[in-house]
C-alpha cells in the first residue's frame, strides 16, 4: 500500500531493504524519459 492509501504494485513476500530500495528505485527511474544527449545532466 502506498503512503496515501494507493494499491501497491504487487503483493511479496518480506525482504531485505536492499532488495526493497532497488525494485522501487528501478520502478521509478523505468518511468523517467530518457534524456541522453539533451545537455541534462
Amino acid at each position: 500500500m502506498g503512503i496515501h492509501g494507493e494499491p501497491g504494485r504487487r503483493r511479496a513476500k518480506l525482504t531485505t531493504a536492499n532488495e526493497m530500495t532497488d525494485e522501487m528505485r528501478d520502478a521509478v527511474v523505468g518511468d523517467l524519459p530518457d534524456v541522453s544527449g539533451t545537455g541534462w545532466p
